[in-house]
């Protein structure tokens, strides 16, 4: 059995398949009752997280959806409604959906209108957590097309100067076309210093956090993860991350019509409530306003400047989006990196779901590309 130390704990972790993974994934979505075709999808759309090192958003979240359906927080069988509201315009309602559905659904919608009217915008409302925004992202960004996504989340995050959560982390990504010679541009983010599930990742793996990362519940700084998780993450860059944040949300939230600010439901409820998520992604046709040609050229010249910067081979200026590439193929080629604590997650799901694990290891990990120390 091959393993790797990966993480920050010095937990050991086993190299999965994709296949395997995406295979096991699968048979948890239909194990409580989505179609083969969503099932099919939500695995790909869960398993790409974990491709490209943010583990904090890729299947460690079974646990959790599976609670969710059987609950009935999440709808296995959804009738996902898109409503045009114009030209370049359209509404998403979920239906109490896997997030990650409706999620991919709008992304489609807003590239087909992008590819239309040269711009598409679609906002979605009774939804739920729709895994790593980068995903829906690079939807658009492999069509050449350059997109903005977001998302609202629960209120785990105070604003500038408060005590008391009223914000999520809403994540924020974006991003542009890449070429033969540059990797498309594409930047993933929580509006908080960290993204929570890295604090829950701390917590399960009996890790410490960074000091500035998060608030306990009576408003002092804390390096304890559990402490963390009973407080409040804090806004990245002060002010500037609060404004962000509610940004987000306006969009997301409020002008879907999904739940805002503290209203917005959490997966870890006990009351069998929608957690009414909104979301918005925006889509634009790159070639409305250059050639190919142009764009080609104009692209690569602005990496190769940023680039030069560079002070070392060793430390080089590396785009967003470039790590997360790195990553991927080498997870697909030598096995995704699967920690200890996710493993036994995933055994207990498979127990409760009537699954085998099989989690045959692959080939020895490469010694490139370590995984993407992501904020999402």
């Amino acid at each position: 059995m091959n393993t790797d130390n990966n993480n920050s704990a010095g937990e050991s972790s086993i190299r999965v398949p994709m296949d395997t993974l995406v295979q096991f994934t699968h048979g948890v979505f239909r194990s409580v009752g989505l179609t083969d075709a969503d099932s099919s999808l939500a695995a790909t759309l869960l398993v790409e997280a974990d491709l490209c090192g943010v583990h904090s958003h890729g299947v460690s979240r079974l646990a959790v959806y599976l609670d969710c359906f059987r609950r009935r927080v999440l709808n296995a069988v959804p009738k996902i409604t898109v409503s045009p509201c114009g030209p370049s315009v359209a509404t998403i309602d979920g239906d109490n959906a896997l997030g990650l559905l409706v999620a991919k659904q709008g992304m489609d919608y807003a590239v087909q209108i992008a590819k239309t009217t040269g711009v598409g915008v679609v906002l979605a409302r009774r939804s739920s957590h729709f895994g790593m925004a980068a995903t829906y992202v690079r939807t658009a960004t492999d069509q050449g097309l350059a997109a903005i996504v977001g998302s609202n989340a629960p209120p785990v995050m105070v604003p500038w100067n408060g005590v008391t959560a009223k914000l999520g982390t809403n994540p924020i990504a974006g991003g542009v076309p890449g070429t033969t010679e540059n990797g498309p541009f594409v930047f993933d983010m929580a509006t908080s210093v960290v993204a929570r599930g890295w604090i829950t990742l701390a917590a399960r793996n009996g890790s410490s956090i960074p000091d500035g990362w998060a608030i306990d519940c009576t408003g002092r700084p804390t390096t304890d993860p559990k402490a963390a998780l009973a407080g409040s993450v804090l806004p990245f860059a002060g002010a500037k991350g609060f404004a962000l944040a509610a940004f987000v949300d306006l969009l997301a939230g409020v002008m879907s019509g999904a739940s805002y600010a503290e209203n917005v439901g959490s997966v870890f409820n006990k009351h069998n409530l929608p957690v009414n998520i909104g979301h918005f992604f925006i889509a634009i046709d790159v070639a409305r306003f250059l050639s190919p040609e142009q764009y080609t050229l104009r692209y690569n010249e602005f990496v190769r400047s940023l680039k030069s910067a560079s002070a070392s081979e060793v430390q080089s200026v590396r785009m967003p989006g470039d790590r997360a590439l790195a990553t991927k193929i080498d997870h697909l080629q030598f096995g995704i990196p699967l920690s200890a604590s996710i493993m036994a997650d995933l055994s207990d799901v498979a127990a409760k779901c009537g699954l085998d694990l099989d989690v045959r290891t692959s080939k020895p990990k490469s010694e490139a590309n370590g995984c993407d120390a992501r904020t999402d």
